[in-house]
């Protein structure tokens, strides 16, 4: 188990340069949230096809971004970080110290402003998710909702230093998020899930706890 909570890393280091693994929605999100920051952007997608076409000149092999001067890899939610089997960029980053990320993360480092909900756990978290948002914005409250339901939280603007980000969080985002200091949190419930990717129901667990740290 490759322990990226324990890789060197400073909470609100100033991020430069970039690599993007994945080019899905979050991916995208991600890529876009950088560049609107002035952030040097390297993306990669195993499937070629996935780049689209107004973000190809950002494409490079993952290989060859320069990883001695990266501040940070934003991975996707899918992409392996040590099971079943490490994504080769998993490695690359452990061998040059570069932090890997989420998107949520990557809003934390980049939009400081306004209060975070965070809500885990195995089953209901979409679910309850909706209806906290819902009952925050029916008591008047700017609030911007996603994370693990579909939206991700790069994508969405800020709701301001007097909003509230209602973010649902998955084991996968909560183990690449270090920086997450919610002012609520919840985790729903525990059953055995998705040990394929943490190996024991301990670390899965561990993942799940980083939501209330």
């Amino acid at each position: 188990m490759i322990d990226f909570h324990n890789m060197p890393f400073k909470k609100h280091q100033p991020i430069r340069k970039i690599g993007i693994l994945g080019l899905g929605r979050t991916g995208i999100a991600s890529i876009k949230l950088a560049l609107r920051n002035n952030i040097q952007t390297y993306i990669f997608d195993d499937k070629s096809e996935n780049v689209p076409a107004e973000f190809i000149n950002l494409f490079l092999a993952y290989t060859k971004w320069p990883w001695n001067k990266l501040d940070a890899v934003v991975f996707s939610p899918g992409v392996p970080t040590y099971l079943p089997k490490p994504h080769s960029a998993a490695l690359l980053s452990k061998k040059f110290n570069v932090p890997i990320i989420s998107d949520v993360e990557l809003v934390i480092r980049l939009q400081t402003e306004s209060k975070w909900v965070a809500i885990t756990g195995t089953n209901g978290k979409s679910t309850t998710t909706a209806l906290t948002a819902h009952i925050l914005k029916s008591s008047g409250k700017l609030v911007s909702v996603g994370g693990n339901l579909g939206i991700s939280m790069a994508e969405l603007d800020s709701p301001g230093r007097d909003g509230i980000r209602v973010v649902e969080l998955s084991s996968y985002q909560l183990e690449i998020t270090p920086s997450l200091n919610p002012d609520v949190s919840a985790i729903l419930n525990l059953s055995p899930d998705h040990l394929d990717r943490h190996g024991s129901m301990t670390n899965y667990a561990a993942a799940k706890a980083a939501a209330i740290k």
